[in-house]
Protein backbone atom coordinates (compact mmCIF):
# COMPACT_ATOMS: atom_id res chain seq x y z
CA UNK A 1 0.00 0.00 0.00
CA UNK A 2 1.35 3.54 -0.99
CA UNK A 3 1.99 6.05 1.51
CA UNK A 4 -0.37 8.86 1.75
CA UNK A 5 1.04 12.29 3.05
CA UNK A 6 -1.16 15.13 1.50
CA UNK A 7 -4.25 13.57 2.26
CA UNK A 8 -4.92 12.82 -1.26
CA UNK A 9 -5.99 9.89 -2.72
CA UNK A 10 -3.03 7.68 -3.79
CA UNK A 11 -3.47 5.34 -6.74
CA UNK A 12 -5.46 2.42 -4.39
CA UNK A 13 -8.00 5.28 -3.94
CA UNK A 14 -6.90 5.41 -0.08
CA UNK A 15 -7.30 8.15 2.35
CA UNK A 16 -5.73 9.27 5.36
CA UNK A 17 -6.88 9.29 9.09
CA UNK A 18 -6.32 12.99 11.01
CA UNK A 19 -6.53 13.61 14.66
CA UNK A 20 -10.13 15.27 15.65
CA UNK A 21 -7.87 17.32 18.58
CA UNK A 22 -4.49 18.73 16.19
CA UNK A 23 -5.16 18.00 12.85
CA UNK A 24 -1.86 15.65 12.81
CA UNK A 25 -1.88 12.63 10.87
CA UNK A 26 -2.56 9.22 12.70
CA UNK A 27 -0.54 6.08 12.83
CA UNK A 28 -2.93 2.78 11.62
CA UNK A 29 -2.59 0.24 14.50
CA UNK A 30 -5.06 -2.33 12.11
CA UNK A 31 -8.16 -3.77 12.48
CA UNK A 32 -10.61 -4.12 15.23
CA UNK A 33 -13.33 -5.85 16.05
CA UNK A 34 -16.05 -3.15 17.98
CA UNK A 35 -19.66 -3.32 19.12
CA UNK A 36 -20.00 -6.12 16.46
CA UNK A 37 -18.39 -3.98 13.39
CA UNK A 38 -14.73 -4.00 12.18
CA UNK A 39 -13.39 -0.77 12.37
CA UNK A 40 -9.18 0.98 11.83
CA UNK A 41 -7.57 0.96 14.94
CA UNK A 42 -5.14 4.60 15.15
CA UNK A 43 -3.40 6.89 17.26
CA UNK A 44 -1.85 10.38 17.08
CA UNK A 45 1.57 10.85 16.63
CA UNK A 46 1.81 14.45 17.88
CA UNK A 47 3.91 13.90 21.21
CA UNK A 48 2.36 17.80 21.76
CA UNK A 49 -1.32 16.19 21.79
CA UNK A 50 -3.83 15.24 24.50
CA UNK A 51 -4.66 12.53 22.81
CA UNK A 52 -1.13 11.46 22.13
CA UNK A 53 -0.73 7.29 22.21
CA UNK A 54 -4.60 7.03 22.38
CA UNK A 55 -6.50 4.16 20.58
CA UNK A 56 -9.03 6.33 18.36
CA UNK A 57 -11.60 4.42 16.19
CA UNK A 58 -12.93 5.29 12.78
CA UNK A 59 -15.78 7.16 14.70
CA UNK A 60 -13.51 9.26 15.91
CA UNK A 61 -11.26 10.90 13.39
CA UNK A 62 -11.58 12.80 10.35
CA UNK A 63 -10.45 11.24 6.92
CA UNK A 64 -9.48 12.92 4.11
CA UNK A 65 -8.94 11.73 0.50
Amino acid sequence: MAENKSGVPDKNDNVTAYCRQCGKKLQYHGQARIEGGNTGVFSCTNRNCSQYTKKKYNTQVDFKK
